[in-house]
């Protein structure tokens, strides 16, 4: 895992200036500059509108404030019991729908605005989402974060904090799935009946495909229906529904004629009354658990307490998730509990057994006798 792409030092009047550019954020800028020229080309050739860089400023601003916002309230506690953690937030964590909280009043605010259609713009601002959600996800990726449960499969990788453990690689799964929804929605754009069938095609894809990813999601966030159905499946699945129901509604409308008053107020209160619920629905999905730098302790696989540092832990001792053990004490738990003398480092399975002392060294319950030796 590359979580750091390098680091940038040098002197000015106050002394010695270190800053880090990591590659879950560089990914996001790319994805952000990406979906920016995709949006500002396509408005102006299908809408005849021009984009200017103030909304794409907007977008980045607020999707920042957000996604940090969201990042922080996901464990309030634990950053107001350790204030001084407050500052990474800045460096590190970000929760990458949470921006949408920000982001879509503010667009939609924008394009009021300036007069700008809104449905045949969200179908242009799916296309751009996937692009920031897809780069962002190969960001997670490389960043070692937002990984799976563990697994025995071919599939499964180790990341840094994963103690050994092989997880579904959940990040790549989820970049494969966007990537082919983007290929597909670029393709039937074009032929798109109505104004916004885009949109909720996308969210409806993205809905199915979020119900297939928990099952393998390493993170336990409830259940609605325990060991079966989780919160985010179970919203996923309000989403499909309702989003199939106003796929009828537009359908039957087919608003094409974006530049009729009649089709614009038509458009303004479809807005209102589907649009920002369906919105509102996505946004839940993902702020119940997902987003970038979540816990990685939290497949929640047994650790034992090792006292004596010597990479086996105590065999007398109960086993805790590693849920459980912040990440600052990790260092003192290990993944197997061997040790049958936890307070003496040189009592282990890999130590060699001193014949005749009565000391069972190696901890295979039996002290070696040479020969002709003692008891």
């Amino acid at each position: 895992m590359y979580p750091e792409l390098y680091q940038i030092e040098f002197y000015h009047f106050f002394g010695l200036y270190k800053t880090t550019i990591y590659t879950y954020a560089t990914c996001i800028v790319i994805g952000t500059l990406l979906a920016a020229i995709y949006a500002k080309r396509t408005a102006k050739k299908e809408l005849g509108v021009t984009i200017t860089n103030n909304l794409i400023y907007l977008v980045f601003i607020a999707g920042f404030i957000g996604g940090k916002l969201f990042f922080f309230l996901e464990n309030p506690i634990s950053f107001l019991e350790n204030p001084n953690t407050l500052k990474e937030i800045f460096s590190g964590g970000f929760v990458f729908y949470g921006s949408f909280v920000t982001i879509i009043p503010m667009v939609i605010w924008y394009l009021k605005k300036y007069k700008i259609p809104i449905l045949p713009m969200l179908d242009i601002l799916a296309i751009t989402t996937l692009i920031v959600h897809a780069i962002g996800r190969l960001g997670c990726f490389t960043a070692g974060c937002c990984y799976g449960s563990t697994t025995n499969s071919v599939f499964g990788l180790v990341f840094p904090t994963t103690l050994g453990q092989k997880v579904h690689p959940t990040q790549l799964y989820e970049f494969i799935t966007l990537f082919i929804i983007l290929l597909f929605l670029l393709q039937f754009k074009k032929r798109q009946l109505f104004n916004g069938q885009t949109f909720l095609l996308y969210i409806n894809f993205y809905a199915i495909s979020r119900i297939i990813l928990e099952f393998f999601r390493g993170d336990t966030r409830g259940f609605i229906i325990d060991g079966l159905l989780s919160h985010s499946q179970g919203i996923a699945l309000c989403l499909i529904g309702i989003s199939i129901y106003y796929y009828d509604k537009l359908n039957k409308l087919k608003i094409m004629k974006f530049s009729k008053n009649k089709n614009k107020q038509k458009s303004n209160k479809i807005l209102i009354t589907t649009v920002l619920p369906l919105l509102l629905l996505l946004l839940a999905i993902d702020f119940i658990g997902s987003g970038c730098f979540v816990n990685p302790e939290s497949i929640g696989y047994d650790l034992y307490v090792d006292n004596d540092e010597d990479g086996f832990g105590d065999a007398s001792a109960d086993a805790v998730l590693s849920s459980d053990v912040e990440e600052e004490y990790l260092d003192g738990y290990v993944d197997n509990n061997d040790d049958c003398n936890d307070s003496d480092a040189n009592i282990n399975p890999d130590a060699a057994d001193i014949p005749d002392n009565g000391i069972d060294e190696n901890c295979d319950g039996v002290d070696e006798v040479s020969d002709g030796g003692g008891s």
